[in-house]
């Protein structure tokens, strides 16, 4: 199948040129996600975001270089994705604020480390104290617990509301 045959296979909503489509450009796509991700579980997550967009914007496709248009999809899907982590690590910023100021009134995390472990599994404590008391980043927490890096942030953004009633004493 030509480029010509899968783009119209594709605005005909067959699933051979979609196959096709993702066969030829899903290496090359996955390559420059990744690239500016740098992390696989991101870019797989984005790469396959970018193939759904392709299918239900191929309409949109004027002629011209498709496979530049596909990269350009792909390369905006990664910062977006980018922006939408920034945007959350932002409101991590605000919300650690919170909690370093509630936690250096009485110089403790919302008491000891067995009151946390009483709201929290070990590894998610693990991520807190690391965070919250040594201020490491989620990079370094990721590389020293040998965890993905999103997985850390999302869990650590999770325990955000818990550790605030633990503090504020609820």
């Amino acid at each position: 199948m030509n480029e010509r045959q899968m783009i119209d296979g594709l605005i005909s909503k067959d699933e051979r040129a979609f196959s096709t489509l993702y066969h030829t450009y899903h290496p090359l796509i996955y390559y420059v996600i990744l690239q500016m991700l740098q992390q696989k579980e991101d870019a797989r997550e984005v790469t396959q975001d970018v193939f759904l967009t392709i299918y239900q914007k191929i309409e949109t496709y004027r002629g011209g270089n498709f496979k530049f248009w596909i990269l350009q999809i792909a390369k905006n899907a990664a910062r977006n994705f980018l922006s939408r982590v920034a945007s959350k690590e932002k409101k991590i910023i605000k919300d650690d604020d919170y909690v370093f100021n509630l936690a250096s009134k009485d110089y403790s995390i919302g008491g000891t480390y067995d009151d946390l472990l009483e709201h929290f599994p070990n590894e998610t404590v693990d991520i807190i104290i690391y965070k919250a008391v040594f201020e490491f980043s989620f990079d370094h927490i990721a590389q020293l617990l040998n965890m993905n890096k999103t997985y850390v942030f999302r869990t650590y953004q999770n325990a955000l509301p818990t550790l605030k009633a633990i503090l504020k004493g609820e």
